[in-house]
């Protein structure tokens, strides 16, 4: 970690900016004004001082303890993992959940989506929007409500979600390579349990 205190004109305060950089890089600053508003012109001296590099990017003992920071620290790298593998195909990973929804239930209201996977209704309508223009999704209204949307899979929706859950599996397998099937299985149904679900769903996709 570098230090690095921007050393200003007169009447001015001191700017402490902090970065990383890998060892036998340099550090460039391009413009002044990007930091303090000044002008482009304005010269950048700057005094940097090493202030300690961390040893090891494993956690503290106390948080490898702690079954809450371990299970968030699995759904962040797995997270992280399959939005990088369904970004190249131009998805995101609740879009693969709205298309799965879709899939297994027929049609759903925007609504139900919503409840279902915890969605914020704004971003719900931005994503549904999205799957729209794709022709991915057809939403209509209710005859019976017209307040609600209806939600339906189209034929290339129903092409899409089984590409994006190839890529879903895929990446999972990937993520869980370091456990056995029956391991798989185990963590599966613990977590189901913790979540107040049945079991039984651990042992139709390992």
């Amino acid at each position: 970690m570098i230090r690095l205190t921007h050393r200003p004109a007169r009447g001015r305060e001191p700017i402490a900016l902090r970065c990383s950089i890998a060892a036998g890089q340099y550090l460039y600053l391009r413009r002044h004004s990007d930091y303090c508003g000044c002008s482009p012109s304005s010269t950048f001296p700057v005094s940097a001082t090493v202030i300690g590099v961390p040893k090891s990017t494993t956690p503290p003992e106390a948080l490898l303890r702690s079954v809450a920071f371990v299970v968030s620290d699995l759904h962040r790298v797995g997270r992280a993992q399959l939005d990088a593998a369904l970004a190249d195909e131009g998805f995101t990973l609740r879009m693969h959940w709205i298309l799965a929804c879709l899939k297994q239930e027929g049609e759903l209201t925007q609504r139900q989506v919503c409840d279902v996977l915890a969605v914020d209704r704004s971003d719900m309508v931005r994503l549904v929007d999205g799957l729209e223009k794709r022709g991915f999704v057809v939403r209509r209204k209710d005859a019976k409500d017209r307040r609600k949307h209806l939600l339906t899979l189209t034929e290339d929706g129903e092409k899409a979600v089984a590409r994006t859950q190839d890529l879903v599996e895929g990446t999972t397998d990937r993520l869980f390579a370091d456990l056995s099937a029956k391991d798989r299985r185990i963590l599966h149904r613990l977590a189901l349990r913790a979540l107040g679900h049945p079991k039984k769903y651990a042992d139709t996709d390992v």
